[in-house]
């Protein structure tokens, strides 16, 4: 039966690779190099409680903190989290538990691993085959919300330009109205004058 398993598992990991994994791109590098780079850009800047920048340079022991995950969500959508207050905690089942809930109630992507997975694993080297499934659903829930911010961004300022133009055509009636207004006075004077000896004067001096 463990060899059954270790086969099945063999066979998923390999559907993954080829339908999730190769679809992944980052900076025009594919694959697993993509992945890396792309959660390496996110985390960029984050630091944990003791100053020290928090960093992605493997799929197994950098993501057993928490912090990298929180990184990534709170720089995807900000404010979907306290990133400082959950740092300060300073508890990794904390922070994973609390990264695992934003990730699943914000972004609808389930939790593959549990804390057994990160903070429990043989040697403290989690499987790095399951933390790259589940990054590759944190990378395609990520690119759809930032397709859908990005629509949004679109419509309003679409509704803005239509509010300038509005506003625009609303200045243009005014100004002709009071252009009419004015060319009306001006030739109802012309009209009222009339032509004496000494040229034209106005008949209401008269």
């Amino acid at each position: 039966e463990k060899g059954n398993e270790k086969i099945i598992l063999g066979l998923m990991w390999a559907i993954i690779q080829h339908y999730q994994l190769s679809a992944i791109s980052a900076e025009g590098i594919s694959g697993k190099d993509g992945l890396m780079l792309w959660a390496q850009r996110l985390v960029s800047g984050y630091v944990d409680a003791e100053g020290n920048p928090v960093v992605v340079k493997d799929f197994t022991r950098s993501w057993t903190s928490g912090l990298a995950f929180c990184a990534m969500l709170d720089k995807t959508h900000k404010g979907v989290l306290d990133f400082e207050a959950i740092r300060d905690t300073g508890d990794p089942a904390t922070i994973l538990t609390e990264a695992f809930k934003v990730a699943e109630e914000s972004f609808g992507i389930e939790p593959l691993l549990d804390l057994e997975d990160l903070l429990d694993a043989p040697g403290g080297k989690p499987d790095d085959k399951i933390i790259m499934t589940q990054l590759c659903f944190y990378f395609k829930e990520f690119a759809r919300h930032l397709k859908e911010q990005n629509a949004v961004k679109s419509i309003t300022a679409a509704c803005n330009i239509t509010r300038r133009h509005d506003g625009w055509i609303q200045e243009y009636n005014t100004n002709s109205t009071e252009l009419l207004s004015w060319i009306a006075g001006t030739i109802g004077k012309f009209n009222n004058t009339v032509k004496g000896a000494e040229g034209f004067g106005d008949t209401t001096a008269l």
